[in-house]
């Protein structure tokens, strides 16, 4: 699936493992919120929306598009590893408050 661009999995609560799309490096939008999955995106990725359930583990490393509004976590509470690195704009530490709900 190297030319995937939207991936749509909202709501599918039977999956229970995690979806790497690390190789497809035309990945724009990810919407895997009401899942409790993780979605691994590839490093520089063009991703311009992330949603997600409730996550254990989010890893957004040299983003090229992304912007803060683009990441929406239902529920952070199971997070036990978040990686942030060069997000645009100098947007990490906005970007680590929305996702952990403190801003």
């Amino acid at each position: 699936m190297l030319s995937l661009k939207k991936l749509s999995i909202q709501n599918c609560t039977g999956l229970t493992l995690d979806i790497d799309l690390s190789m497809c490096s035309n990945i724009e939008e990810v919407d895997a919120s009401g899942t409790s999955i993780n979605v691994i995106i590839p490093e520089n990725s063009k991703i311009t929306k992330y949603e997600l359930g409730t996550p254990t583990s989010i890893s957004i490393v040299n983003p090229t598009q992304i912007a803060t509004t683009g990441v929406i976590v239902d529920n952070s509470t199971n997070i036990d590893s978040l990686e942030l690195i060069n997000v645009p704009n100098n947007k990490t530490f906005a970007m680590f408050g929305k996702i952990m709900s403190i801003t």
